[in-house]
């Protein structure tokens, strides 16, 4: 017999948009309004990976290093809309375009590209000499902290800093400031491509709390999608996730992201209900982020997009995946309602 239900899907996030993918980018032309925040970004096709990891960011304007003032020179301006696009001006040097979250070309945040003459400013927590830029690359990637890196050439015009290698992060992840600099080159840790000889942690240490800095802390269905956050999260080297059977209730599928100096926990402890593991950053093995778990018996909170009428859970999936603000969803029969 079959059995026809009414059905709700529940889309949660920002205001309903549905766009097309849209992979053109704009020259000399800038996006008015709807600033998220700005990024420093290397080139424009860097600024627009930017913009589709970014939950928020529609569309983007880029300002290249030629821009006349010096604090917008490689500035990328993430945008947001509701209704998915913006008013547009002429602005010499500026290119415009849209966040890639509704193609279907795989995007991913390995980025082997080298930058000449420019310096990508971070907080400098680390040097070392190397032979050459691929030398420092290498170096700064085998590197747990290394996000990305400014090489000076044995060309640059100081001689007692030729051939040093800076290894830099920042809190978000991307340059603080981008600027021109002759005879150096920067670029990025290639840990995203899986090139890292460091090695990794894949086991999960069941009842034991990590120890370190706390970074921030997110809400997780569960453990594999923690350590996957963990992972894509700048500067996350180890976690610590509570289940749902922690004594707080306030903290109940809390996924702590957590780092240290020394890149491992520095006491781990022995607590019930508590699971813990690492970053797969550096494993050779590139972890992918799909998929992702669909939970049964749950709600998953947010902010309310809107409810719509759809055949079942799968196209209720598909309806969330084809609309650009759409994160997650919750997704209920008639039958679930009334029982």
């Amino acid at each position: 017999m079959a059995w026809h239900y009414e059905t709700f899907c529940f889309l949660l996030f920002l205001p309903y948009i549905s766009c097309e993918c849209i992979k053109e980018v704009y020259e000399n032309m800038a996006f008015q309004g709807g600033d998220l925040y700005t990024v420093f970004a290397p080139n424009v096709e860097h600024c627009q990976t930017a913009c589709t990891f970014d939950p928020q960011c529609l569309l983007f304007t880029y300002l290249p290093g030629t821009s006349r003032t010096e604090s917008e020179r490689f500035a990328c301006l993430m945008k947001d809309s509701e209704n998915g696009t913006l008013p547009s001006v002429i602005l010499e040097g500026a290119i415009s375009g849209y966040s890639q979250k509704q193609c279907n070309t795989k995007v991913n945040d390995c980025n082997t590209e080298l930058y000449t003459g420019i310096d990508m400013i971070g907080t400098n927590y680390n040097l070392t000499t190397a032979m050459n830029v691929d030398h420092c690359q290498q170096k700064c990637t085998d590197d747990r902290h290394c996000l990305f890196f400014t090489y000076v050439t044995d060309k640059f015009h100081s001689k007692p800093l030729r051939n040093t290698c800076y290894f830099k992060y920042t809190l978000k992840g991307t340059p603080t400031k981008i600027r021109a600099l002759t005879n150096v080159v920067s670029g990025f840790s290639l840990k995203p491509c899986g090139r890292s000889t460091a090695g990794c942690t894949s086991d999960i240490f069941q009842e034991f709390e990590f120890s370190g800095d706390d970074i921030t802390s997110v809400f997780s269905p569960d453990i594999h999608t923690c350590q996957k956050i963990c992972t894509y999260y700048p500067n996350c080297l180890f976690f610590t996730f509570y289940t749902k059977a922690w004594t707080v209730e306030s903290q109940r599928n809390l996924c702590f992201l957590k780092t240290s100096r020394t890149g491992i926990p520095s006491a781990p402890v022995q607590k019930g209900n508590a699971l813990s593991g690492f970053s797969l950053l550096t494993c050779k093995k590139v972890t992918p982020m799909c998929p992702l778990p669909v939970l049964t018996d749950a709600d998953v909170l947010g902010k309310d997009l809107g409810t719509v009428y759809v055949a079942g859970e799968k196209a209720c999936q598909q309806l969330c995946s084809d609309t650009i603000r759409c994160q997650f969803y919750t997704y209920s029969s008639a039958k679930d309602r009334k029982s």
